[in-house]
């Protein structure tokens, strides 16, 4: 779930693969952020809708599920792709940080913390990737444009 109309499946796209392909680990994940970010923008508050349905109508229940199944085929892929770069901070097996990522990924923390606690989108970019580099990694990323973090 993309958030758009066209008929692609995520991995496939040239952004998602932008990101798959990076060598440096932590930008791979500042890149990821940036794409989370960007699904986010068109498609938290329809994922909200269907949060709520999934309660009441098994058709949303299945469209649910499947949106959670394919965010952690999604967080595995990175991962994978994480590991072929360098290894995980100590103590982190594989399967620890796919849950992490799959967690840190889900649209509710982007609509609690932009829609409830007033963050602009840049920020939550920022603090997220920060978030993937510290969790996965065991430090922060780096930034382009300031250097180290």
């Amino acid at each position: 779930m993309a958030g758009d109309d066209e008929p692609v499946p995520v991995i496939q796209r040239s952004w998602y693969q932008e990101a798959l392909t990076e060598p440096d680990p932590l930008r791979c994940l500042q890149l990821h952020a940036r794409n989370i970010v960007r699904m986010h923008t068109r498609y938290a508050e329809l994922a909200e809708v269907l949060r709520v349905g999934a309660a009441v109508e098994p058709e949303l229940r299945e469209l649910w599920q499947l949106g959670h199944d394919q965010r952690r085929i999604g967080a595995a892929i990175m991962v994978d792709a994480l590991l072929s770069k360098t290894a995980l901070k100590p103590g982190l097996d594989r399967d620890a940080a796919i849950d992490q990522l799959w967690v840190l990924t889900g649209s509710d923390l982007y609509r609690g913390l932009i829609g409830v606690c007033g963050w602009t989108v840049e920020r939550f970019e920022r603090w997220l990737g920060d978030t993937f580099c510290d969790q996965l990694l065991g430090h922060r990323r780096r930034d382009s444009t300031t250097g180290p973090v």
